[in-house]
């Protein structure tokens, strides 16, 4: 890809190539050795204002964003925050922000997903199904506390996140099968897992921890799409931006505790 990182790794390499060819490029100069950076240096010159007055965005030529509507069905608070790959779908994604809501504090789970973007407050929009948890059994084993919970996901739920902030999770357990971490290159530094395109009736997810311990569990449910409302206004995307990776969406956040 032609993004910052590319770009930056096609430049190192072509001063790594460039080096090996001192010999010769030094031979092509002459006694003048300044005539060969110089030529070299008016053609970059000449090659990158062609490019930045004929590189435009177009519906042959788009660039990428992305909206993601975050709600907390505990609270009922929501959230809006957007991605871009280039500057026109950034200039996009600020003027949908500014237009939907205002900026504010957010929440330590919301940041966890969205990083250091932009997030505004938004209108909530009611009608979404948060998923839920049931614990369906509890008991003492030899190493602790094992707790089986029975997770449903709403309608259009397109994958379910679970993740705990803190507290030991001794060993898991998904629909029977055991999650086998012997082999992971390094220890996370914090438990979670994604279940993607669950059932509508559900999974089992079965926690063993330490006994005598409480612990919390963040649910979040990935659906397609953001959802309209008469307080929210988002501008159309204009010809030459379009959605990108998961596209928008919507996240349904709801607390567990076991």
């Amino acid at each position: 890809g032609l993004n910052p990182m590319g770009a930056s790794t096609l430049a190192i390499l072509v001063a790594l190539l460039a080096w090996l060819f001192v010999p010769h490029l030094e031979a092509l100069g002459g006694e003048q050795l300044w005539t060969t950076p110089l030529v070299a240096g008016g053609l970059v010159l000449a090659v990158c204002g062609y490019g930045a007055a004929t590189v435009r965005t177009t519906a042959a030529h788009p660039t990428g964003s992305s909206l993601s509507y975050s709600v907390d069905a505990d609270s009922g608070n929501a959230w809006l925050s957007g991605y871009a790959s280039g500057f026109g779908a950034g200039a996009w994604v600020r003027s949908a922000l500014a237009s939907a809501g205002q900026d504010t504090v957010v929440p330590a789970w919301i940041r966890r997903i969205a990083g250091t973007r932009r997030m505004v407050r938004v209108p909530t929009v009611s009608g979404f199904a948060a998923p839920t948890a049931t614990v369906t059994s509890d008991s003492v084993v030899a190493n602790g506390r094992r707790v089986v919970i029975r997770v449903r996901p709403g309608p259009g739920t397109r994958a379910i996140g679970i993740s705990a902030d803190s507290g030991t999770i001794i060993a898991t357990e998904i629909d029977g099968r055991p999650v086998e971490t012997s082999r992971y290159r390094r220890a996370p530094r914090r438990w979670a897992l994604e279940f993607i395109a669950p059932p509508e009736t559900g999974f089992t997810l079965a926690l063993t921890v330490p006994a005598d311990s409480r612990r919390e569990l963040n649910l979040v449910a990935r659906i397609d799409g953001i959802p309209v409302h008469p307080g929210m206004t988002i501008p159309p995307r204009p010809v030459g931006v379009i959605p990108i990776q998961s596209g928008d969406l919507t996240l349904v956040y709801r607390r567990f505790r076991f």
